[in-house]
């Protein structure tokens, strides 16, 4: 085994790095690097103030779940999310206002861009496991973090 290298505080008091160690430490700064770089990309990412309109808008009209014959004086939509895994997808929050907390559940909606359109539509809406079984599961995590809630194979 090689000598141990010798090293002064800032006391002066001489201490013994062993070899071993400095390998470790090596080793463990290569593996945070590797793990850094393997990080997913952004999630998603805010609307522009257009798609921010377009999502709005399909939320307070759509049939799903009989939001569209809710007064929308009851309720805002806020904290749109576009998927940056596929930006055919988007989220929204459905959130009372002061005056309706008390009869106004929270919930959720999952939308969907139509193709060659501006056109967004609401795919499932609620409180619980939006999404799960209709949006692809990586979109969904995208969308909703890690623990988003969809039983395990609930995902498409």
């Amino acid at each position: 085994m090689p000598a141990a290298r010798r090293s002064t505080s800032a006391t002066g008091a001489a201490r013994r790095r062993s070899p071993d160690v400095r390998a470790i430490t090596r080793i463990a700064a290569a593996l945070a690097a590797v793990l850094i770089a393997a990080a997913p990309a952004a999630a998603s990412k805010r609307p522009t103030a257009g798609q921010a309109a377009a999502i709005t808008r399909a939320v307070q009209t759509s049939p799903v779940g009989g939001i569209n014959r809710v007064p929308r004086d009851r309720y805002v939509v806020s904290h749109r999310r576009i998927s940056t895994v596929s930006t055919s997808w988007a989220y929204a929050q459905l959130q009372p206002r002061k005056r309706f907390e008390s009869t106004f559940q929270s919930a959720y909606a999952m939308l969907v861009h139509l193709a060659g359109t501006r056109t967004w539509v609401v795919v499932d809406l609620g409180s619980a496991q939006v999404g799960c079984g209709i949006v692809p599961s990586t979109v969904i995590a995208d969308l909703l973090g890690a623990d988003a809630g969809c039983p395990p194979g609930g995902g498409v």
